[in-house]
């Protein structure tokens, strides 16, 4: 008796893997025949931006307004392309202006303009927070310019 129950359960584990085996066999060309989707294309399209300004060893901070770019190209991750010209020109523009040194600069965007205010609104309640003087730059004076 013993010899019968280990023979059927070493057939059926051995029919389990066959039937695994077909299956797998089965399912693998399945996979192989699906269409990989294109890729949208990437196009130019409207954002919403704003930049701050700060240097860690000073207590001022600057803050551009939200300003509207229409041509900003966003990567497929998310990611504003040529973000670093828009932050090096609100850097180049800080220091020369108000003889700042060593700002980091930093832009915040996003295509949804009550997005970008709702970062602007909790930025600028953290600064007040901390009791960092906030030096607001109007649009009349700094614009983000098409890169």
């Amino acid at each position: 008796m013993f010899m019968s129950i280990r023979f059927l359960a070493m057939k059926s584990s051995s029919l389990y893997l066959l039937l695994m085996l077909a299956v797998s066999l089965v399912c693998l060309p399945a996979d192989a025949k699906k269409k990989q989707r294109e890729p949208k294309p990437i196009v130019p399209q409207r954002v919403w931006i704003y930049g701050c300004g700060v240097n860690f060893l000073d207590s001022v901070v600057f803050v551009t307004d939200i300003q509207y770019v229409d041509s900003a190209i966003i990567d497929r991750e998310g990611q504003l392309e040529n973000s670093y010209a828009y932050s090096s020109d609100l850097k180049f523009f800080v220091e020369s202006r108000y003889a700042k040194e060593n700002e980091a600069c930093a832009v915040y965007y996003s295509p949804k303009l009550k997005a970008v205010e709702k970062r602007y609104a909790r930025m600028k309640k953290r600064f007040a927070s901390k009791h960092l003087v906030v030096n607001m730059i109007g649009g009349d004076s700094f614009q983000f310019t098409k890169q």
